[in-house]
């Protein structure tokens, strides 16, 4: 028996109840190995919408926390 086809095999044993959790690693590990395998497109797109959420932040009265 395949890697897979056990996999497949214990998913079907798993309750309903956490198929959804099954279901985000399975695309977290898709995520990860596209970063691996060099598509930085994901990457980039997670970094700038951190950039995005932490832009109002750069502004003279915050001068003073810019090295902290």
């Amino acid at each position: 028996m395949s890697n897979r086809e056990y996999i497949k095999n214990e998913i079907d044993t798993l309750p309903d109840s956490v198929l959804d959790k099954v279901e985000e690693f399975i695309a977290f590990q898709k995520y990860s190995l596209r970063v691996v395998e060099g598509d930085k497109t994901a990457f980039h797109d997670l970094q700038a919408v951190s950039m995005s959420s932490t832009s109002f932040w750069d502004n003279p009265d915050d001068d003073v926390w810019d090295n902290v």
